[in-house]
């Protein structure tokens, strides 16, 4: 599918188009993150044959240059800083409780990190 694996200290890393993400992993790292609070989350997932496992959900995660930011450059930044003005300018309004899905709240064409652990 045209996706570059690389290596980092941290292990071995895919950045994959969030087209190709299956739907359910999607809808998986949402749900956690909504299990936090309505924030920007960092969810790490491993995905093994028929299971999707939520390893942690981080309330402060890393957005590092040439990896999440590798295919849409500075447009996700742009993305990032457009959601928290929202949040910023709807301070006192009431929430809205609507069901989204993934494809909803995660904008495309935003390449989530995909890892995979050494072992």
């Amino acid at each position: 599918h045209g996706a570059k694996k690389k290596d980092d200290k941290l292990g071995i890393y895919e950045t994959v188009p969030l087209k190709d993400v299956p739907q359910e992993v999607l809808n998986t790292a949402v749900k956690a993150a909504r299990l936090i609070g309505n924030g920007l989350y960092g969810v790490d997932l491993k995905v093994s044959k028929d299971r999707i496992i939520v390893m942690e959900v981080n309330d402060n995660p890393n957005i590092d240059g040439g990896i999440e930011d590798e295919i849409v450059g500075d447009k996700l930044y742009q993305t990032i800083i457009a959601s928290l003005v929202r949040r910023i300018e709807s301070i006192g309004q009431p929430p809205i409780r609507a069901e989204k899905s993934a494809e909803d709240i995660i904008p495309r064409p935003y390449r989530p990190r995909v890892t995979a652990s050494r072992g």
